[in-house]
């Protein structure tokens, strides 16, 4: 299964990597035993500066260590998209940027799969049966290097990707295998326009950046083995450490001439477009897409728990002019990645952040028709709604800090009332850091509603606004 490295626990396992038979072994695992460091994690480090996001589908190599990960979408509709029948079928995609990787190493891939992948294929060129594999990596000198390979009958397999013996050899390629790539074409540089185009099925053209073709004749019998459903596959994979925590940015792909065709302008879209496409990475967690509009990438490491991004524009405008950032954010290679708008800038010149972590010193009670309003001096907004003796209404305790921002925990609570003894004690639970809790008055009047923290006794208590009961 995809991400299990990512879950935090322990995990045994066996594996047998020679095939079957079975192996006839048992594993005793005993006597585990789990030490808690003794002293908190350090604080985490934010970067000095923030980086420009380009706007477009980013494939990042998320997960240092994993060469073979897969960071991918795959069409959800798998019916219509293929080359046969038609006169003439292009599938055409927008490289926007490509990793400063080693050479031939970070690939960016387009694949035609025949049938529909399963769950954990995400090696959809090895795990299905007939596939037109292409990669386009950059070599030493920066240009665009495009490979086309195909296999057909050969599931969970990839050996006719790299036939490269003759087919007169018949010692050496028993199967009679076609020699591999089909096609190659160099372009001045990865990044820019790629499309292949099928005419009359088994004449095939590939343009690259640059204006740089070249042609080739697809097998007609092969090519008759891609029949509907079909999967079309985009993605990048790193395939060297060189690669770790770069990411590769697609800018558009299209499919045209085909039963379904469509375009997809990634650096248009706000989010990825679901009718079209699923994320089907190694790691989802690599697969963002950028919206237009201006975006930043800020970094920092982790672990970063209990920390919250703010921003200010100048560092003389004391605790409450520190506003709460809530970006999107991926984990990459160890550390945070968080994509900040221009526009939550303060001063569009110039932007101060810093991560701090919320320290609990207090409880809030808000009434209905109240809100939480953290960096007020109140903390609060809003009027008590007027409430009815002897009904019950629900009163929101928070846990705060001094800023009045909410702080994550699960105490239990107690509601009393001083100013209406006779309304008792209500008592819940907080879950996030928050709890409502349905209280009622017995007298008429000006009241107001106390909240204590029954778990930990120095977090001090709050009282309400003073609430009409009539």
């Amino acid at each position: 299964m995809p991400n299990l490295n990512m879950v935090p626990g322990l995990a045994f396992g066996i594996e047998n990597s020679g095939g079957y038979p079975d192996f006839n072994f048992t594993n005793y695992i005993d006597n585990v035993q789990l030490n808690l460091a003794s002293a908190p994690p350090p604080p985490p480090v934010m970067a000095a500066n923030l980086r420009p996001a380009t706007p477009g589908l980013n494939e990042i190599a998320t997960q240092a260590g994993q060469p073979t990960y897969r960071y991918q979408v795959q069409t959800v509709n798998n019916y219509g998209l293929g080359f046969l029948d038609q006169p003439v079928v292009t599938y055409a995609w927008n490289i926007q940027a490509f990793p400063n990787a080693s050479p031939f190493t970070f690939q960016q891939y387009f694949i035609i799969a025949g049938g529909i992948p399963g769950p954990y294929d995400q090696g959809v060129d090895y795990a299905l049966t007939n596939v037109i594999f292409i990669t386009i990596q950059a070599d030493a000198n920066g240009q665009g290097y495009f490979d086309l390979s195909f296999k057909t009958n050969e599931p969970e397999g990839n050996d006719m990707y790299y036939n490269a013996v003759s087919p007169a050899d018949i010692a050496d390629n028993p199967n009679g295998w076609p020699i591999m790539p089909l096609a190659t074409l160099i372009s001045p540089s990865p990044v820019g326009n790629w499309s292949i185009t099928f005419s009359a099925i088994t004449n095939v053209t590939v343009t690259g950046p640059g204006g740089v073709s070249t042609n080739f004749v697809f097998d007609a019998a092969s090519a008759q083995l891609f029949q509907d459903p079909l999967t079309l596959v985009l993605g990048a994979q790193p395939n060297d450490a060189s690669g770790y925590g770069q990411g590769l940015v697609f800018g558009s792909f299209a499919v045209s001439g085909n039963d379904a065709p469509f375009t997809d302008q990634f650096t248009n879209d706000l989010t990825l477009d679901p009718t079209v496409w699923q994320d089907f990475s190694d790691d989802p967690n690599g697969d963002i897409l950028v919206p237009p509009g201006g975006f930043d990438w800020l970094n920092w490491s982790l672990p970063d728990s209990g920390f919250t991004l703010q921003t200010a524009a100048t560092l003389t405008g004391g605790p409450l002019s520190w506003e709460d950032l809530n970006p999107v954010t991926i984990q990459n290679n160890g550390s945070r990645q968080a994509l900040l708008p221009v526009s939550s800038l303060l001063d569009p010149r110039q932007g101060y952040f810093r991560l701090i972590q919320r320290v609990a010193t207090q409880l809030q009670v808000l009434l209905p028709g109240e809100t939480n309003a953290p960096n007020t001096v109140t903390g609060k907004g809003g009027t008590p709604a007027v409430e009815a003796v002897g009904s019950l209404f629900p009163v929101t305790v928070n846990l705060v800090d001094a800023t009045w921002h909410i702080v994550t925990s699960s105490d239990s609570i107690s509601l009393t009332s001083g100013t209406d003894p006779t309304g008792g004690s209500q008592t819940g639970t907080l879950s996030g850091g928050t709890v409502q809790i349905d209280y009622g008055f017995d007298t008429a009047g000006s009241q107001t509603i106390t909240a204590s923290d029954t778990t930990s006794t120095n977090i001090l208590s709050n009282t309400s606004s003073s609430v009409t009961a009539q």
